[in-house]
């Protein structure tokens, strides 16, 4: 828990945008945008990212189900109703990025058809401090990163 992990998908769900208002801290009564989506890879795994503030902004409704893939820097990992992800002030969102595996992602995908992704019950590890490493979403289940009660660090 607690941990930042770079991660990639295929937006496979998105949420309508929404807005919560904080209640605690500097921010008390501010409005702040919220936006949940579900992105899966060639592991099969599909798992919940939160989207916050201006993040939330950049996926809609039409870029589920159309293979878009999301590429996000600097989510952090959590536990909340299981393994999800969430961006922070840091994180920077891409979608379909001009990256290699994003290819090999869409391709994939387009070739695997409208099958069912199964979702991630653990959370994942993840570098604090620079570039975190990418995972995929089966590494994340598999390591039980984000599960513990002090930080994963490697």
């Amino acid at each position: 828990v607690g941990k930042n992990v770079d991660v990639m998908g295929v937006v496979s769900e998105v949420s309508a945008l929404g807005e919560i208002t904080i209640k605690n801290g500097a921010d008390a009564g501010k409005q702040k945008n919220k936006r949940n989506i579900s992105i899966a890879d060639k592991s099969g795994k599909m798992v919940s990212l939160t989207l916050w503030d201006d993040h939330a902004m950049t996926v809609t409704e039409e870029h589920a189900g159309n293979n878009t893939i999301v590429a996000v820097r600097s989510v952090r990992v959590s536990n909340y109703n299981g393994c999800s992800i969430n961006t922070t002030r840091a994180s920077m969102v891409q979608i379909n990025p001009s990256l290699k595996e994003a290819e090999e992602l869409r391709e994939w995908m387009a070739t695997r058809g409208d099958a069912s992704f199964q979702a991630v019950g653990g959370g994942g590890k993840g570098g604090v401090g620079g570039p975190a490493p990418r995972k995929m979403m089966a590494d994340i289940a598999r390591q039980g990163l984000g599960l513990k009660d002090k930080p994963d660090i490697f």
